[in-house]
C-alpha cells in the first residue's frame, strides 16, 4: 500500500446544535468537507499533517480574506495536537490570542493561553486578544482511534503497528457565511472574488426604450466577454428587461456583482460607449467595446485568475 492513504468526503452533516444562531454560521444542518489520512510512523504523519495545513492555507489565501492558524486544544478528538484557522471579527464565538504580525497565535482554550501579553513563539510579537469564526481545523490523531479498532499496517520486519492518523475539516457553509460577515457593506453582499457567482453582470436596455435596439452590442459583449480565460462562466447577461436600469443596478450591486457594465443611452452614439460600475471601489468609466475587453483581459482581473 502506498501511504500516506488520504478519504475525503464533502457532505451535507446534521448536528443538534443547542444554541443555533447567526443564520449559516451557526446551524443545525450544513456543508462540511472531512478527511482522514493514515500513515505508518509519527513522522511520516507530521508530515502529511504539515502538507495538509499548507493546502489548506493555500485555500484559504485564495479567498483574499485575512486569517489567522492557531493551536488548540484537541478537546473531544483526542490525539495529539491540533490547529485552528479562524477568521476575525467581535461577533466569532472562539477567544484566541493573536500575533497580527505573523498571523498566528493559540486558542484561549489551546496551549500556553493563560497569559495575552505573551510573545509569539515564531517571531517575537506580542500576543493580542481576539474573538473569531473558526473555518477549519486539522488534528494529528496518532494512534487513538486505530489502535482499539484494530486498523494496522504491517512493517518491513514483518511487525504490526496500528496506523498513524490524522483528520481535518474545512466548514464549507460556515466558510461562505464567514466570508460575507467579514466582507459585505450595510446594504451589498461581496464575496471573495474567486467563489463570486458571476464576476461581471451586463444590464441590457429596458424593452421599450430608446436603447433597445443597443441589445444586439449588449449580446455581442458578453459573448466575447465569456471567452476571455478571467471570465469563463461568470458573465451574466440580465435580460430582465422589464426591469429599469437603475433598479437592475441597485439590484445586481446588492447580489454582489463587483463589475456592472451598463448598455445605455451612450451605445447609441456613433462610437459607443458603455458604463463600468466598479461596485467594490465606488467608481464608474465610461468605456468602448474594445476598452472593456482591454480592462478584463490585462487589467486587475489578469492576476486574480484562479
Amino acid at each position: 500500500t502506498v501511504l500516506p492513504v488520504m478519504l475525503y468526503q464533502i457532505t451535507p452533516k446534521f448536528r443538534d446544535e443547542a444554541r443555533p444562531k447567526f443564520g449559516l454560521l451557526r446551524c443545525r444542518e450544513f456543508l462540511m468537507k472531512d478527511m482522514y489520512s493514515f500513515d505508518k510512523s509519527q513522522e511520516e504523519a507530521a508530515n502529511t499533517y504539515n502538507m495538509v495545513c499548507d493546502a489548506y492555507t493555500r485555500i484559504l489565501r485564495q479567498l483574499e480574506v485575512p486569517f489567522v492558524k492557531v493551536k488548540a486544544c484537541t478537546g473531544a478528538m483526542g490525539g495529539n495536537y491540533s490547529h485552528e484557522f479562524h477568521y476575525l471579527t467581535d461577533i466569532g464565538e472562539d477567544h484566541l490570542h493573536v500575533c497580527l504580525q505573523c498571523c498566528t497565535g493559540v486558542s484561549a482554550d489551546g496551549p500556553s493561553s493563560d497569559c495575552p501579553n505573551q510573545s509569539c513563539e515564531h517571531c517575537g510579537g506580542r500576543l493580542h486578544e481576539a474573538r473569531g469564526i473558526e473555518v477549519a481545523h486539522a488534528f494529528s490523531l496518532g494512534t487513538t482511534y486505530s489502535e482499539p479498532l484494530g486498523a494496522t499496517i504491517q512493517h518491513a520486519n514483518g511487525k504490526t503497528r496500528p496506523f498513524e492518523m490524522n483528520c481535518f475539516g474545512i466548514g464549507v457553509t460556515r466558510l461562505l457565511a464567514a466570508c460575507l460577515e467579514m466582507l459585505a457593506s450595510e446594504d451589498q453582499l461581496r464575496w471573495p472574488f474567486s467563489v463570486v457567482p458571476f464576476k461581471v453582470a451586463i444590464v441590457t436596455p429596458k424593452r421599450g426604450s430608446h436603447e433597445a435596439e443597443s441589445l444586439a452590442l449588449a449580446e455581442h459583449l458578453a459573448g466575447q466577454l465569456g471567452l476571455l480565460k478571467q471570465l469563463q462562466g461568470g458573465v451574466l447577461l440580465d435580460d430582465r428587461d422589464d426591469w429599469t436600469i437603475g433598479k437592475r443596478l441597485k439590484d445586481l450591486s446588492t447580489l454582489g456583482a463587483p463589475y456592472i457594465i451598463v448598455a445605455g443611452k451612450k451605445t447609441k452614439e456613433p462610437m459607443p460607449l458603455f458604463e463600468l460600475h466598479d461596485v467594490i471601489g465606488k467608481s464608474a468609466a465610461e468605456l468602448t467595446h474594445s476598452e472593456l475587453l482591454h480592462f478584463f483581459q490585462f487589467g486587475p482581473l489578469a492576476a486574480r485568475t484562479v
